[in-house]
């Protein structure tokens, strides 16, 4: 508090990337930069937000856009801020694959990625709440270059506990949570094409949430 004073306009639309993953999976964000022209030497740390919720729903129908307050705030301050799909959700390409391996190595992806544009100072931050937390925790442990810090909220750091006390689980909340995931991310809005490279994916995902053996 005090620290950081406005310096630039807050971000207004923002540019879209695609970035491919290492399997070749699209990964879609929005990318939130300030105008620096007033100081065209000053380069901009990076705040990231790698979420399955950003979606049709969350951004066209629910009143207030998805982590607004963190664009308004900061970008005046001299950060970009990047909203990222998690793959097989909102306008990104591939499987969702909850804390699985291939979504670990897209936050490694992304946060390296924007570490590295001619913008950035090469520091980035992860932030978000619940999921948004997820990836975070699940994506550090492979020590991105560039990652400056990671701040989750509210997160879990592994899905047994969800399903599972003790190896009893709870009744339909593996089953209850792929299939929430698997019917809220179904229809692109920019890119329909990839809703055929989703339902492949579900059948999968609520067989292993329905596994009563209790084995982790």
């Amino acid at each position: 508090q005090g620290l950081s004073a406005d310096r630039f306009p807050p971000a207004g639309e923002p540019e879209v990337v695609e970035i491919p993953a290492h399997d070749g999976v699209m990964l879609h964000a929005r990318v939130y930069r300030p105008d620096t022209s007033s100081d065209p030497s000053w380069r901009t740390p990076v705040i990231l937000v790698h979420s399955p919720y950003f979606d049709y729903f969350y951004e066209t129908v629910l009143p207030a856009r998805p982590y607004g307050w963190l664009i308004d705030r900061f970008t005046p301050k001299g950060y970009t801020v990047v909203l990222s799909d998690v793959r097989g959700t909102g306008e990104s390409g591939g499987c969702l694959e909850q804390d699985g391996i291939n979504q670990a190595r897209d936050f490694k992806t992304l946060v390296e990625h924007f570490a590295r544009q001619p913008w950035s100072n090469g520091r980035v931050g992860s932030f978000g709440a619940s999921y948004d937390g997820e990836t975070q925790n699940a994506g550090a442990v492979l020590q991105p270059r560039g990652l400056a810090t990671t701040v989750p909220v509210a997160a879990i750091s592994g899905l047994y506990d969800v399903a599972y006390f003790d190896g009893v689980p709870y009744v339909a909340t593996g089953v209850g949570s792929a299939v929430l995931y698997a019917t809220d991310n179904q229809v692109p809005a920019q890119h329909p094409e990839r809703v055929i490279e989703r339902p492949g994916c579900q059948p999968a995902n609520v067989v292993n949430g329905a596994d009563p053996s209790g084995d982790m």
